[in-house]
């Protein structure tokens, strides 16, 4: 099993709303995620920008499967449709705690064990590949009361 986080950028995606309806539908369902992502990883679900925050934690229930997009866009959220019609990488999952109304913004991050995804959230690239041990670590900011 490995843990990742997977990041959205707001100017692209409204990634806030995206997983409001994600959940509604009762938290399972299909998200992009990173190639090298297999049945059984854990994955948290955060967006970039000035409000950068992790607002999902969800395991995976089927291997990473490209797919190209053709036609129309589904998805509602998309802010750059020219960035939806990419290529992408999607896998099923099932949400295992959200904190959607409560996100862990980037100043719950910035302790030694989580400073790493802090910092992630800030650069290039859709997703980071943590150690169990931050991923530990990130699950704890979940059940903080």
């Amino acid at each position: 099993m490995q843990y990742w986080v997977i990041k959205a950028n707001p100017n692209k995606y409204e990634v806030e709303k995206g997983l409001a309806e994600y959940l509604v539908s009762g938290g399972a369902g299909v998200w992009s995620v990173s190639p090298g992502c297999k049945t059984g990883d854990i994955v948290f679900i955060g967006q970039s920008g000035p409000r950068a925050a992790i607002f999902v934690e969800s395991k995976l229930t089927s291997d990473a499967q490209e797919e190209v997009s053709s036609g129309p866009i589904e998805d509602p959220y998309w802010i750059d449709i020219n960035e939806a019609k990419k290529t992408r990488w999607y896998s099923e999952m099932e949400v295992i705690n959200q904190c959607l109304t409560s996100p862990i913004y980037e100043g719950a991050l910035r302790t030694s064990a989580l400073n790493r995804i802090a910092d992630f959230l800030h650069r290039q690239g859709i997703s980071l590949r943590l150690s169990a041990s931050e991923a530990k670590a990130l699950e704890a900011l979940f059940l903080r009361p």
